[in-house]
């Protein structure tokens, strides 16, 4: 992925990374780092929820750089990142707002994990559609009172 993908498109856009976020420890989704870093070996500092050397914890209430990235979840590091331990993201230029869930599932969506979610739906004058009916419970956000 990182050599087929993420580094043509750097690459194609005149992009450096300025930062990495890593949402969980699933193969499929840092599977493309050691490409990354072979071509920013020490440019880029990386943000996951497991414990790894050279890594920055994502850890919920983290904020960085001129765009505002909020760490929504997890609340605390992990030896080793599940689904559940995913790095949730909402990143947020001060117009316009997009949240990175990485795989996060049901049980840790409805709980404990993003009640935050439900608080923003709310603001919305539509019903939320996600991608996944796994991950994301379609109707997990109740539609905004006007």
């Amino acid at each position: 992925m990182g050599k087929a993908v993420i580094l043509p498109c750097l690459d194609w856009r005149g992009l450096t990374p300025g930062h990495i976020y890593l949402s969980h420890s699933h193969e499929d989704h840092l599977g493309g780092l050691d490409s990354v870093r072979r071509v920013w070996p020490a440019g880029s500092p990386v943000s996951s929820p497991f414990r790894a050397p050279g890594h920055r914890f994502c850890l919920r209430g983290q904020r960085w750089q001129g765009l505002y990235f909020e760490v929504l979840w997890p609340p605390e590091p992990v030896d080793r990142a599940g689904n559940n331990d995913s790095c949730v993201l909402r990143i947020d230029d001060g117009h316009l707002w997009v949240l990175l869930t990485g795989d996060i599932e049901a049980q840790t969506e409805r709980g404990r994990c993003c009640a935050w979610i439900d608080e923003q739906c709310a603001r919305m004058s539509f019903r939320c559609r996600w991608h996944r009916r796994v991950a994301t419970v379609p109707g997990a956000c109740r539609r905004g009172r006007w």
